[in-house]
């Protein structure tokens, strides 16, 4: 189920449903974001935006990041700060309530510029998904450099509520070669590295 409000969108495909049997699958986005998901550049890290901004300047990205702050820039622009974080792209159903298991470590904070309307109604709204550190799928195009951060423009993305996700039971890298590129994996996403289990999820929210 999907709720669209205020011109975004807010997702519940990670809240399970009835009689859905344990276990882990591979995440597969929404309809609406599936060809989006696939030519986006998954494997860029803000660090390696940040070394060379040139290269990717224009490039649509995918990021997944904690919401941290915002700027309103208007009346109808916000400019979201967020805190990368690493995934490894999996779903997880048990009998705790969170479904993704972020990595603790991530990449880095960047912007996000964020076009909106209703403006109270959408301040309301951020302001409260910000002091949760509410998780925000992110696809926007690599504008530029911003107080040294990484900033994208919005096309697309979703948010999800904080007791969806964890960054205390899952603990892991993003594997790099010996010049430092990121590494991918057989879904064309980038290779996890050194993982480690930080606590058995119990039942309910674990954080």
């Amino acid at each position: 189920m999907k709720l669209f409000l205020l011109g975004f969108v807010i997702v519940s495909f990670l809240t399970g449903c009835p009689g859905f049997a344990p276990g882990s699958k591979f995440y597969s986005p929404p309809k609406d974001v599936e060809e989006l998901f696939l030519r986006a550049n998954k494997i860029a890290m803000p660090s390696d935006v940040l070394k060379q901004p040139e290269k990717y300047l224009g490039q649509e990205i995918h990021w997944i990041g904690i919401l941290k702050g915002v700027k309103y820039l208007d009346e109808q622009t916000a400019l979201i700060i967020l805190d990368q974080k690493y995934w490894d792209y999996i779903e997880d159903y048990s009998i705790q309530t969170e479904r993704i298991f972020l990595s603790p470590k991530g990449d880095g904070q960047f912007y996000l510029l964020f076009p909106f309307s209703k403006g109270k109604e959408f301040e309301n709204f951020i302001k409260e998904a910000i002091a949760r550190e509410d998780l925000m799928f992110v696809y926007g195009i690599f504008d530029k450099v911003e107080n040294d951060l990484p900033l994208l423009k919005y096309t697309q993305g979703s948010f999800i509520h904080e007791k969806y996700y964890s960054t205390k039971i899952m603990e892991y890298d993003v594997k790099r070669d010996a010049e430092g590129n990121v590494v991918l994996n057989k879904n064309g996403l980038y290779e996890i590295t050194n993982a480690k289990l930080l606590k058995i999820a119990g039942p309910g929210e674990n954080d």
